[in-house]
């Protein structure tokens, strides 16, 4: 949370809309030994149930290769990140991917 994301996403889009806004990275590990295709959309899970994020970057499908590391990015209201407990990856397979989300993740 709150990671310096100005100086990675130093452009623009195409739309003219600025990137610097964006405060939550999102590390993806895939363990196993198959490429995994995630759509830019996660469930959150917390004390206000259940919520939809689907405004992650980089949009659209995001393929993981073996033992590979990628990352999300969006912006998240603090209030909301503090009571989220849990985050649902889903691959296109339709497979869930669950994180329990806690203080030692919150940094």
């Amino acid at each position: 949370m709150n990671s310096p994301l100005e100086e990675i996403f130093g452009f623009k889009c195409c739309y003219g809309v600025l990137t610097y806004d964006q405060n939550l990275e999102i590390h993806l590990e895939n363990t196993s030994n198959r490429a995994v295709v995630v759509p830019s959309y996660v469930d959150m899970k917390g004390d206000y149930g259940t919520l939809r994020i689907d405004n992650l970057m980089p949009a659209g499908d995001l393929c993981i290769e073996p033992f590979d590391v990628r990352a999300f990015y969006c912006y998240m209201e603090d209030e909301t990140w503090s009571a989220t407990r849990e985050l649902v990856f889903y691959d296109t397979a339709g497979k869930e991917h669950r994180a329990q989300v806690g203080e030692g993740t919150r940094k």
